[in-house]
């Protein structure tokens, strides 16, 4: 039984979790971010709330269209990647 405990263990340690969230942005005509929206959760209220902050701090180039800038929406996946490291 110790040996299939040290096997977990050992497992735990290294264990990589890939999480994220489905985002939109409304993106307001100077590139800043005006709003954002949880298209799709990750299931993990803490991944959705990282997810939102990344999102509320991103900038974009506008959208043009002859020339002028417009507000534009703009759906972008963001996921995160946990390494947990044994000592």
């Amino acid at each position: 039984m110790k040996i299939v405990r040290d096997i977990a263990a050992a497992a735990l340690a290294s264990l990589v979790l890939a999480c994220g969230a489905a985002m939109s942005f409304l993106v307001n005509a100077d590139g800043r971010v005006a709003s954002v929206r949880v298209d799709h959760s990750s299931g993990q209220a803490a991944i959705d709330m990282a997810a939102y902050a990344v999102a509320s701090g991103i900038s974009f180039w506008p959208a043009t269209r002859g020339g002028c800038r417009l507000p534009s929406l703009v759906a972008v996946p963001i996921a995160f990647r946990v390494v947990e490291r044994g000592p």
